[in-house]
């Protein structure tokens, strides 16, 4: 007789993780991260979550950025969308910046810059993103 042992996957996020509360739309928050972080996020294909319940996957709006030598990895995505959240826990952001390696940036200093623009209303980092939304993101 054999046994049989399930694995379960956990993944580990290998990239830090900021939801924004912003009023401006996802093009003028992106141009805002551009300038200040020297970059250039660029509207990309949407971020699809599929859902057991619900038949064809949820959209969310996303742009993204990846250097040449792709060190560098950062997305602005749409936290809502018509057919809901992408994280329900926070519910009360409109983005989610999600970035890995961002260029002459220290990543405990993302916030703080973000804060300083009148485009946005609140950051706050996301410590541990809790294993349904890492697996979303998973860069």
């Amino acid at each position: 007789m054999t046994k049989e042992k399930r694995l379960k996957y956990v993944p580990v996020p290998d990239f830090n993780l900021i939801a924004i509360a912003s009023s401006e739309d996802a093009y003028r928050l992106s141009w805002v991260i551009n300038q200040l972080f020297g970059i250039q996020l660029k509207r990309t294909e949407p971020l699809r979550v599929w859902d057991e319940k619900i038949e064809n996957p949820r959209e969310f709006v996303c742009y993204t950025y990846t250097s040449a030598s792709q060190q560098s990895v950062c997305r602005l995505i749409s936290n809502k969308s018509e057919s809901g959240f992408l994280d329900k826990t926070c519910s009360q952001f409109d983005y989610l910046l999600q970035f890995r390696h961002l260029p002459g940036v220290k990543a405990d200093d993302v916030v703080e810059l973000l804060k300083s623009k009148k485009d946005v209303l609140l950051a706050v980092e996301i410590i541990a993103p809790n294993n349904e939304l890492t697996q979303k993101l998973m860069i």
